[in-house]
């Protein structure tokens, strides 16, 4: 068995290299593609097979017969020995005609007719031949540019499961964080409720103070209404007592002119008695 070459999918017959330090065998020319194919993306230079790192390629100078030629190859062999036979055949049949008579001359040149197509049949089949092998080779390079493309996607994709993996990281912590911010929320919700609660005592008490003390102010007013009144009647009494005192004031006064007057007379009354 011949191994075959993990790039271009062919035997391993001869220009063989060794990948180091995995040890995996490619052609040299596959090889050389594929690492300058690398080399243009600024990629990191892995083995096809196993993605380790390649630090040599290394030659090795062997060569091996092909043990099984390829399928289309095979084919166009069998059609040539085909035509070659058929053909000799002809050229007997051709002889045996010529020592016939003239009247077997009409079959003679539909036979050299029918040669005649034979050979324009052989001579298009090798050229159908020529064409499939450029195809062939075509279809080779395709391949080989498929293979390479279908590297790059491994390694993308790769690439992309990492990134996703980090993405259901951040994902998870963003979880967590939202939850842990879910209780503070409930916790805040909690102390907002238990503050208008507080207010609502808060103000249901201060309109029952302030509705004690409009009718203690009430009361207050009403009172001060009556000391008014109080006052005002006190006023009017204070005025007829002064009027009172002012008139006792002058009798008193009218009082002592009269008994300083009676006193002179008794003096004068005195003074003449002794006289």
């Amino acid at each position: 068995m011949v191994e075959k070459c993990p790039i271009c999918q062919e035997d391993l017959l001869d220009n063989i290299g060794v990948a180091i330090p995995c040890g995996h065998c490619f052609h040299r020319d596959c090889y050389e593609k594929f690492k300058q194919n690398f080399q243009q993306r600024d990629k990191l230079h892995r083995c096809c097979v196993c993605k380790k790192k390649t630090k040599r390629f290394c030659n090795i100078f062997l060569s091996f017969e092909s043990s099984r030629p390829s399928l289309e190859k095979d084919m166009i062999l069998e059609k040539e020995a085909t035509l070659r036979k058929e053909k000799r055949k002809l050229e007997k049949k051709h002889c045996i005609l010529q020592s016939l008579s003239n009247d077997q001359n009409e079959i003679l040149t539909m036979l050299l007719r029918r040669q005649n197509d034979l050979e324009t049949q052989c001579s298009n089949m090798k050229r159908e031949s020529k064409f499939l092998k450029a195809q062939l080779k075509n279809s080779e390079n395709e391949c080989w540019e498929l293979r390479l493309e279908c590297y790059e996607n491994e390694v993308n994709l790769s690439e992309m499961k990492s990134k996703q993996n980090l993405l259901e990281m951040e994902l998870e912590d963003t979880n967590a964080e939202n939850k842990d911010l879910h209780d503070i929320w409930g916790t805040l919700e909690r102390r907002l409720d238990a503050a208008k609660l507080k207010r609502k005592s808060v103000q249901s008490k201060m309109k029952i103070n302030l509705q004690e003390k409009c009718e203690e102010l009430e009361t207050m007013k009403e009172e001060m209404t009556k000391l008014r009144k109080n006052k005002i009647s006190i006023e009017r009494e204070l005025a007829g007592y002064r009027k009172k005192v002012m008139k006792l004031e002058n009798g008193r006064k009218d009082l002592a002119k009269k008994v300083s007057r009676a006193r002179k007379h008794k003096k004068r009354v005195k003074y003449r008695n002794l006289a």
